[in-house]
């Protein structure tokens, strides 16, 4: 973990946007980060990022072997916090994807302290550029305060 403040970038990786749904995306999804200190590395429904007060964070989506799927895109284009989430560590939400470019940008609240936990509902759209159709897949985010 350590002493210096730093922003932090979260990928969620996708490893098989055709299989994946609403309903059955755990087993396709992969979480990981740029600080290497988290909580259930990979793991979507137990990874925890640990942010530090007043710093930047960024999501964003990747296929993982887009040479297999490369009729297909990933982008994050919405995230909030669950009602019963937890402490508010983020400011300013929702958060958009305004410029359609599948990155979510946030700050997180200057008081933020490690016994500050909460969780997000994040949405990622899977589009197939050959046919069109799209997935919205609800994912389920976490942050916690750096120790």
């Amino acid at each position: 973990m350590g002493n210096k403040k730093k922003d932090v970038v979260v990928i969620v990786g996708v490893t098989n946007p055709e299989e994946i749904s609403a309903t059955n995306y755990t087993p396709y999804i992969t979480f990981f980060d740029t600080r290497n200190d988290v909580q259930a590395l990979g793991d979507p429904t137990s990874f925890v990022t640990y942010v530090d007060p007043d710093r930047s964070i960024s999501w964003c989506a990747i296929i993982t072997d887009p040479r297999t799927y490369s009729n297909y895109r990933v982008r994050l284009t919405f995230l909030d916090e669950k009602p019963d989430g937890g402490n508010s560590i983020l400011k300013n939400l929702p958060l958009t994807d305004a410029n359609e470019d599948g990155i979510l940008v946030g700050k997180t609240n200057n008081n933020v302290t490690p016994t500050d936990e909460e969780s997000y509902l994040m949405t990622l759209l899977v589009t197939n550029v050959t046919t069109g159709e799209t997935k919205n897949i609800p994912i389920d985010p976490k942050l916690k305060g750096n120790p």
